[in-house]
């Protein structure tokens, strides 16, 4: 993701990164998540899925970008709310 000669231009092509990422999910309509300094997730929520259901999970959070099916499953909960 972030890549330059030195560690500030790694810094500055992350930043440009997360922008990129921030504006294509406001084009969208998607929610763009807070950042973790916005609250600490304490809670935490357990789900029972098949093998066949947690690939499928896997699969669609790769595809969405998603670092990890409790990311996906979070973003999808609260963009239907």
């Amino acid at each position: 993701m972030g890549d330059g000669p030195t560690a500030d231009a790694c810094v500055a092509s992350v930043r440009e990164s997360i922008v990129a990422l921030v504006a294509t999910l406001l084009e969208r309509r998607e929610v763009v998540p807070p950042p973790r300094s916005a609250g600490k997730r304490t809670e935490m929520v357990n789900v029972r899925v098949s093998p066949t259901e947690k690939a499928r999970l896997e699969r669609a959070a790769r595809r969405s970008g998603m670092s990890g099916v409790s990311d996906f499953i979070r973003s999808a909960a609260l963009q239907a709310s």
